[in-house]
Formats: structure tokens, C-alpha cells, sequence
């Protein structure tokens, strides 16, 4: 009798075969429905479809190093983060740009490290990024979620520059970590940042 009971015990805990295969089916029709809604949206967009799945595929199959690409990019999440704290403390203003690092470090306690990319070749008291020029004298409230705000550039402090200064030397020539206004960061391949938004109405 016991022995009965352990074996339909064992059996209950065995995982069901069936359940499994549905998942799995459900995961793979997820996938399809996902595909078929990105291949709709390029239709129905300005974005060019192969643009989009290059994204895709390097989100899913990253070529490059993230070794140096994440901490670069957790960086300027973190000067992101210190924008946003400062404009809302300012009465929706950026930093001023022409001290835009000094600020950030004296006002939101930043450190100098997280002004640095790990692979560029910047010295203490340097930063590898760059204020977007375009939003000189701009309020923060009115400047688009697309729109970037600070991007890698050669080494400097408080450097305001524009897609000219676009610097992937950091990164073997690949490309460059940018920050939007939303926040978020993004690894970009384009030269000098093309199709990117720039302006603060973010075109």
C-alpha cells in the first residue's frame, strides 16, 4: 500500500510532457505574432524595415564586445539619471551646458568615474561625452523623449558638440552610446549618428 501511494506520488511530481509541448507552442506562436506585428509597423512607418530587424538581430545575436559597450552605456544611464534629477530640481532646466559636467558632480554627486567610457583613452578629470549643442538654452519640458541629449565624443569636460564630434573610436570604429532625453541609452551604429533625432523637437 505504501509503495502504491510513493509511486502515484512520484508520478504527480513528474512533469507533465503535454503541458510542456503546449508552452512551448505558445512561446513559438508569441514569437510569430511578435514578427509579424514588427514587419506591420514597418509598413505603417518612416523606419526602414531592415533597420529594424538589424536591431532585432543584434539585440538577439550581439556581435560586439558587451564587456566595454555596458559599462559605457550604464554611464551615461547614470548622467541621464542626474539630468533628470537636476531639471526637476531647476524648474525644468538642464544643467547649464557650458558646466554641464561640473554640476552634475557638485549638484547630483556623480562621480568622475561615470564620466569616462572604460575603453577610451580619457584622463582623470576628462569626459568621453558630449552635451547635444541643439539644446543650448532649450527647457528640459520641452525637449522630445527622442532626442539626444548626450552622445560619445573625444575627450574633454563640459564639451557641447553636435554629430561632427560623433566619436565610435571607443569602441573599434563600431559606433557610440547615446543618451536620450527619456533616459534610456542606445548603442548606434550610423556614422556621425545619421537619422538619429538631434533637434529638441526630436526630427
Amino acid at each position: 500500500m505504501e509503495q502504491a501511494n510513493t509511486n502515484s506520488e512520484n508520478s504527480r511530481n513528474k512533469p507533465d510532457r503535454k503541458n510542456l509541448w503546449i508552452l512551448v507552442a505558445i512561446a513559438a506562436c508569441i514569437t510569430i505574432l511578435i514578427s509579424i506585428l514588427v514587419l506591420f509597423w514597418c509598413s505603417t512607418s518612416s523606419q526602414p524595415a531592415i533597420g529594424v530587424i538589424s536591431r532585432v538581430r543584434n539585440f538577439l545575436f550581439p556581435r560586439r564586445s558587451l564587456a566595454v559597450e555596458f559599462p559605457c552605456a550604464a554611464n551615461l544611464k547614470q548622467l541621464g539619471n542626474a539630468i533628470i534629477i537636476y531639471a526637476h530640481d531647476s524648474d525644468g532646466q538642464f544643467p547649464t551646458p557650458e558646466k554641464w559636467c561640473d554640476l552634475l558632480m557638485s549638484e547630483c554627486k556623480v562621480p568622475a568615474t561615470a564620466f569616462i567610457c572604460p575603453n577610451a583613452k580619457a584622463k582623470k578629470g576628462q569626459s568621453s561625452y558630449a552635451f547635444n549643442k541643439n539644446l543650448v538654452g532649450i527647457d528640459f519640458d520641452l525637449v522630445g523623449p527622442d532626442t539626444i541629449v548626450l552622445f560619445e565624443s573625444k575627450p574633454g569636460w563640459n564639451q557641447i558638440a553636435g554629430p561632427n564630434s560623433w566619436n565610435p573610436a571607443n569602441h573599434g570604429g563600431k559606433g557610440c552610446n547615446v543618451l536620450y532625453k527619456r533616459g534610456t541609452t542606445t548603442f548606434e551604429r550610423a556614422p556621425k549618428g545619421k537619422g538619429l533625432k538631434w533637434t529638441p523637437a526630436g526630427r
